[in-house]
């Protein structure tokens, strides 16, 4: 297991939980004609941004960065998600070929389908709801992709844009 300080140990007990009204607010908020525009321009712009992961090294790490930047680009519409949520969670699958585990998918786990689980050795979990004849059930952090948009040690699972501009959204209405 890693090892982790005792001030991150200490503040993951104070770790303010997600607003439980998101989704409802980020629901009516992004009928608002400005909200849609603004979210349309960031998207916009991080869409046009190319990511590349560099290796040095055999041919195997090549096809580990090439993989990884696929993913990542196929995955970049749901992440963006983040923009209102403050994160996005995603399942990881894999198949095996040439030597390495490949990631095949990265499933979007929606906002109200997935909860940030903190291990104490800092890595990230995901819970699922249980869902008809189906228990709840923990994604492990090597079955999970948690991307955070603005972490801070208070607030791990991300925080959503859209809150700075509650208020004003307010008074517009």
């Amino acid at each position: 297991a890693k090892a982790r300080s005792v001030s991150n140990r200490t503040l993951s007990r104070s770790v303010v939980r997600e607003p439980k009204e998101l989704p409802k607010l980020v629901e009516q908020m992004r009928k608002d004609y400005q909200i849609q525009f603004a979210e349309r321009i960031l998207r916009a712009l991080v869409g046009k941004i190319k990511t590349t992961i560099d290796v040095d090294g055999d041919s195997r790490a090549n096809v580990l960065a090439k993989n990884l930047e696929d993913q990542f680009t196929s995955s970049l519409v749901f992440a963006l998600d983040a923009i209102a949520y403050g994160r996005a969670a995603f399942e990881k699958t894999y198949y095996y070929e040439g030597g390495a585990w490949l990631v095949d998918r990265l499933d979007y786990l929606p906002f109200q389908n997935s909860e940030m689980v903190l291990r104490e050795s800092g890595d990230v979990a995901v819970k699922l709801p249980a869902v008809k004849d189906q228990p709840a059930m923990t994604l492990e952090p090597h079955e999970c992709w948690w991307f955070a948009l603005d972490p801070t040690p208070l607030q791990p699972h991300g925080r959503s844009m859209f809150l700075n501009a509650i208020e004003p959204w307010k008074d517009k209405r």
